[in-house]
């Protein structure tokens, strides 16, 4: 299976409370600065398992650009599809986390991907043909999701919503994806429900499939993942807890976990659970992507949550 991660590639800078957290002033923190975005640690992640995988992004012209493709050679991403900036500089998100490693409050500086837009998706939509898989990722602008998706033909799309605000730009072209990958506020949005009601994550889910989608993976954190096909839905429990370092990548470890599954040969474990197993390899390491990934660890914490 080739590969296609399409979206963003850029730096995480990580602030992790040592203490209680005190809204309103400065708090003490370990920060750290790793490579990130959805699309490019999916696309790591891929390459660390050894699946053939090529990024389409655009970063800045400065050193995070460089460090980034360096980084993105080292997991064996073919990295040809990656454009320079001569504008906005390469992206940031910047994330505050509490100190168990939960989220707070998240920042993004994404200008750089306003350059990928519907003429761009036109130039490189022959070239994505190739491919039997693509991941693509909300960060990219709505016009250039669905004008890319024209030229998809017979490959299986994955994507992530990324954010409530931008998982509307995957609103239109829905009926496209075969699978999608939500937290539950943009499982949310991605329904169609009535707005101010409290629908469960099986309705949820079941109304996102209603429009279209052929799988739905709705992410519950620490609880693990409600699944939603053609079998009907399901809870499917996290891994055994472990001590949780990070969350920061989790998602896209999943995402890249699923896909791995998916070149699997048929009949073994279901692609959910090669994802869930690679989200909870991720939480324990600070770094985006688990530098140490192969396939055999993967497998090993497959069989142990089994």
């Amino acid at each position: 299976m080739n590969v296609a991660c399409i979206g963003a590639v850029h730096i995480d800078a990580k602030a992790r409370l040592l203490g209680e957290t005190h809204p309103g002033t400065s708090n003490p923190a370990r920060v750290v600065r790793t490579a990130g975005g959805v699309a490019g640690n999916v696309a790591r992640n891929l390459g660390r398992l050894g699946v053939p995988v090529s990024l389409y992004s655009m970063i800045g012209n400065d050193a995070e650009g460089r460090s980034l493709l360096g980084e993105l050679h080292a997991a064996g991403v073919d990295t040809s599809g990656v454009l320079r900036s001569s504008g906005p500089p390469t992206a940031v998100y910047l994330a505050i986390l509490d100190r168990e490693g939960r989220l707070i409050v998240a920042a993004a500086g994404m200008e750089v991907y306003e350059g990928l837009d519907a003429a761009w998706a036109d130039r490189v939509g022959g070239v994505l043909r190739r491919f039997d898989a693509w991941v693509v990722d909300a960060n990219l602008p709505g016009p250039t999701i669905a004008r890319l998706l024209g030229y998809a033909g017979e490959a299986l799309v994955v994507a992530d919503p990324v954010s409530v605000p931008k998982a509307r730009r995957l609103e239109p072209i829905l009926h496209r994806l075969d699978v999608v990958f939500p937290d539950r506020g943009e499982a949310v949005m991605l329904s169609g429900l009535p707005s101010g009601s409290e629908p469960s994550v099986a309705a949820v889910a079941a109304a996102i499939r209603r429009r279209g989608v052929r799988t739905v993976v709705v992410s519950l954190g620490s609880k693990g993942a409600y699944l939603e096909d053609a079998a009907g839905g399901r809870q499917v429990p996290p891994p055994p807890s472990r001590a949780v370092v990070d969350a920061t990548g989790a998602g896209d470890a999943q995402i890249a976990g699923y896909v791995y599954g998916l070149s699997r040969p048929a009949g073994g474990p279901h692609p959910l659970e090669w994802g869930m197993a690679a989200a909870g390899l991720t939480v324990e390491t600070i770094d985006s992507v688990r530098v140490d990934l192969t396939p055999a660890l993967l497998r090993r914490r497959l069989e142990e949550s089994r």
